[in-house]
């Protein structure tokens, strides 16, 4: 079931952008979708596993979202994609689907006797001959990072120096390096699931650009904002120049959370750990506060809407607040 509901407009000085916001509700049961990504307004897609494997792909038209109730074998957690006839899933069990505007098919699934878990955690690319999947293999005592790259044509493992942890976000933004960023977890036997931001060559060699040890309270991101890459440490927003991390700006608010998207360098939202803050150039601001059982998730940008995908901790819906400027 599906319910849009308009929350409200809302504009806290006047230079902060004006937004009508609404808000729809799916009730999945044993569902959580936390990746979303769209071509416009009217092609948004929302996955995330769950228990019935006939409810974890859910499609926005622009006007209602919808599932086409087919069960398939993935268990959906990462998406990307170039349009409407061309959209990728990461999933569970290293398995990788496509689409084409009409079915969803299998494109890869990576079977390792060795391992007793896999999957992809983000799958991503700046044109469809250059998709990077990253994600992890995992059995009771060995857990890897993993890269596949897709030509174009076929999927292929990378062979990487990363022996240890799970690789969870791949970017790459022009403006700043041809290589890539990579934002991971490191896991040993002295320091359990660092959070790490990683510069990549494409190749082999990882260069460790910062590290978060495991309990200090710390979050990180990587992404791609006007063909640039911005990098965040806890709540502040790095740029990267000269093989360097720069700071850019730090959000005063003191509950960011991972997750940070935009326009351009003075249109930013990011995800706090109680709503969604934007920064206009000059400062931050809320322009969407939540009670404590909503737990965001994702986000996507257009020119004059923005999606972000939330679940109710309490009752398990899953939501998507969508904002309009007015």
């Amino acid at each position: 079931d599906t319910a849009t509901t308009e929350i409200y407009t809302l504009s806290l000085h006047d230079a902060l952008p004006i937004y009508t916001w609404t808000v729809d509700t799916l009730n999945i049961p044993f569902t959580t979708l936390f990746r979303i990504w769209g071509s416009s307004p009217t092609d948004v897609w929302a996955i995330g596993p769950g228990g019935d494997l006939d409810k974890t792909i859910y499609h926005f038209d622009g006007k209602k979202w919808s599932n086409d109730g087919i069960s398939r074998m993935i268990s959906p957690i990462s998406i990307w994609g170039f349009g409407q006839n061309d959209v990728w899933l990461g999933g569970l069990e290293g398995r990788i689907w496509h689409y084409d505007g009409h079915s969803w098919k299998q494109s890869l699934w990576i079977e390792q006797k060795e391992f007793v878990y896999s999957g992809f955690q983000d799958i991503w690319g700046d044109s469809p001959d250059n998709i990077w999947a990253v994600g992890f293999l995992d059995s009771a005592n060995t857990r890897k990072g993993i890269i596949y790259h897709y030509n174009g044509h076929s999927w292929n493992r990378v062979n990487i120096d990363y022996k240890h942890g799970n690789l969870l976000r791949i970017r790459r933004g022009r403006k700043t390096s041809g290589n890539y960023f990579i934002w991971g977890l490191w896991e040993d036997d002295f320091v359990p699931d660092s959070t790490m931001l990683f510069e990549y060559n494409g190749k082999k060699q990882f260069k460790e650009l910062s590290k978060s040890v495991y309990g200090n309270g710390k979050w990180q991101f990587v992404q791609v904002i006007d063909n640039e890459i911005f990098l965040t440490i806890d709540n502040s927003l790095y740029t990267y120049k000269n093989g360097k991390l720069e700071l850019y700006i730090t959000n005063n608010f003191p509950n960011s959370f991972q997750g940070v998207f935009g326009r351009n360098k003075k249109d930013i939202f990011w995800l706090m750990e109680n709503g969604i803050s934007h920064y206009n150039g000059k400062d931050f601001q809320y322009i969407l506060k939540f009670e404590p059982n909503i737990s965001l998730s994702d986000g996507i940008v257009f020119n004059n809407q923005v999606f972000f995908l939330a679940e109710d901790l309490n009752s398990y819906n899953n939501f998507i607040f969508r904002g309009e400027l007015k």
